[in-house]
């Protein structure tokens, strides 16, 4: 009957026997790690409101000559039409303290010279001088609809350029209603925006 091995006899053979058996187990290679993964795409923004050009006009009031301070444009009541000079962000949230007209809107020039009003000298019958000026043309929604979505009628009536006196200043505009969602048109509550703004004084417009 063989003897019993001690315990540091069978240490000293498994240390022997590890090797060999290492040797004869398959080689496995490991998995390359996979690729690192692209970050996921950022949630897209939520789309601004979209907006289309009017893309012409017309002066709709005898011997009324527009004239921009800087020299880009003139507009006057001879031409039959002309396109559009510049288009202003007369939507933007700024903008929101000009409604309602009768009450807001007198004091916007201000925020119109910020977001793309022009300066402008305007001629006008019965004045050997022109009114000094704030002109903003603006874009429609792309859910506007009405003549004056489609085209500017410039309007400037006898009386409201004589209000613009003694330091006083007059303004003039025109209103296009827009659908705020898909529903059909209705023109008794849809909402309405400007179509085109122009502010009228007798001195210097001061600066905003």
């Amino acid at each position: 009957m063989p003897a019993a091995l001690s315990r540091s006899q069978v240490v000293s053979l498994l240390l022997l026997a590890f090797p060999i058996l290492l040797a004869a187990c398959p080689t496995v290679s490991a998995d390359p790690p996979p690729p690192a993964s692209s970050p996921a795409p950022a949630e897209p923004r939520v789309a601004r409101p979209h907006y289309r050009e009017i893309p012409r006009g017309a002066i709709g009031s005898d011997a009324v000559t527009i004239r921009a301070e800087d020299g880009s444009f003139v507009l006057s009541s001879k031409d039959v039409s002309w396109p559009s000079p510049f288009q202003a962000d007369c939507w933007c949230d700024e903008m929101g303290s000009a409604w309602p007209p009768e009450t807001g809107l007198i004091e916007a020039y201000r925020i119109a010279l910020r977001h793309g009003g022009r300066l402008v000298r305007v001629a006008v019958p019965d004045r050997t001088q022109p009114l000094y000026g704030v002109f903003m043309l603006c874009p429609a929604t792309e859910t506007a609809y009405g003549p004056a979505s489609r085209t500017y009628r410039i309007v400037v009536s006898p009386e409201y350029a004589a209000k613009a006196t003694a330091g006083l200043m007059s303004v003039v505009y025109e209103l296009m209603p827009y659908r705020p969602s898909d529903k059909p048109a209705n023109p008794t509550k849809d909402p309405r925006w400007y179509s085109w703004i122009l502010w009228l004084s007798e001195d210097p417009v001061p600066a905003p």
